[in-house]
């Protein structure tokens, strides 16, 4: 096997690429050309791997390589590489996996697509590269990338709810007394209030609109020191009407402007939650985030789906809609 490494700032990426994410059901947030949008705004240079066996694909990874601490100046050089720093496997915008195997490969197969991706990165990033760091990988993919010499710890849990039920009457049945109520009524109070309007699982939204709104959610946790890069219109732009990417939003009905969203993605069979956003400020703001959940809990039952990934965070509110956690590891190659 072999690999070849892109910046896909510069560098077209081979129509292999698009072609392994439709034939295989991978998510669209592995479209090449989203994340070269989000690779002009990153603080550290991404770099996107495509492993080949023989003429096949069978590997994609992303991720970015950058000092081990972000750098907190305003303005910077994205196209500068650090002096030595650490790439960090991960998908862009997202909570899963920095990588995605062919689902015909098996173990051996895994372990020699990593590590040709391995090769490919040292030659290309050179002696600059300390190493690399699989991020939020999950247990069933551990025995493809934890060795004797390699670190590996337990990061953020994932929040996935597993789907039993059969309609949202099933589902609003089995909650406690107090939060079925309480969901139930959030619920309705939202698709009876005339100065909103619910979209479920729309293909395209306002691309400005929902940069401003996820803009906003994120300066609402910024740390002191912390600089908020911003997520491109381009990004969303580039999304819109793409098999498999599923919007959930709120709007106002009289000029249809946004007034929260989840943008999801449909991933080999099940539904990944990833960017949100909201209007500062908005009615009923907890209330709205929390009808989005009920949404997509509606939306996976309506398709027979067999999960849903509320991703990292807010463990306790997501237990509340009953999500299990599953541990997710970070790895460690040093080289």
């Amino acid at each position: 096997m072999h690999a070849e490494i892109f910046d896909p700032r510069f560098e077209p990426v081979p129509a292999e690429w698009e072609k392994f994410v439709q034939d295989e059901g991978v998510s669209a947030a592995w479209s090449a050309d989203a994340l070269a949008a989000v690779a002009w705004t990153s603080q550290r240079t991404v770099h996107l791997g495509l492993v080949f066996d023989g003429k096949h694909v069978v590997a994609l990874f992303c991720g970015d390589f950058g000092a081990l601490r972000r750098r907190r100046a305003r303005f910077s050089a994205t196209a500068r590489l650090p002096l030595a720093g650490v790439f960090f496997a991960r998908i862009l915008m997202g909570f899963d996996e920095g990588f995605v195997f062919a689902e015909s490969l098996d173990l051996p197969g895994r372990t020699a697509a990593r590590a040709a991706f391995e090769r490919g990165l040292r030659a290309r990033l050179g002696r600059r590269c300390l190493g690399i760091v699989y991020q939020n990988v999950a247990t069933a993919s551990l025995p493809a990338f934890r060795s004797r010499t390699r670190l590996c710890r337990p990061v953020s849990p994932n929040s996935v709810l597993v789907n039993r039920w059969g309609s949202m009457d099933e589902y609003f049945a089995g909650l406690p007394r107090r939060r079925r109520r309480r969901f139930e009524q959030i619920y309705r109070d939202v698709d009876r209030d005339p100065g909103l309007r619910v979209l479920r699982a729309v293909p395209a939204i306002d691309p400005h609109e929902a940069s401003r709104l996820e803009q906003l959610t994120r300066l609402k946790h910024l740390g002191p020191g912390e600089v908020l890069v911003p997520l491109p219109s381009l990004y969303f732009e580039r999304l819109n009407h793409r098999d498999g990417v599923r919007y959930f939003a709120h709007t106002q009905p009289d000029d249809g402007a946004l007034v929260s969203f989840d943008l999801s993605f449909e991933h080999r069979g099940g539904l990944v939650t990833t960017v949100t956003g909201s209007a500062s400020g908005a009615r009923k703001g907890q209330g709205l985030y929390w009808d989005l959940y009920l949404r997509e809990i509606e939306y996976v039952i309506d398709r027979g789906l067999p999960r849903l990934e509320f991703g990292k965070g807010l463990v306790d509110l997501k237990k509340q809609f009953g999500c299990v956690t599953e541990t997710q590891y970070a790895v460690a190659a040093p080289w």
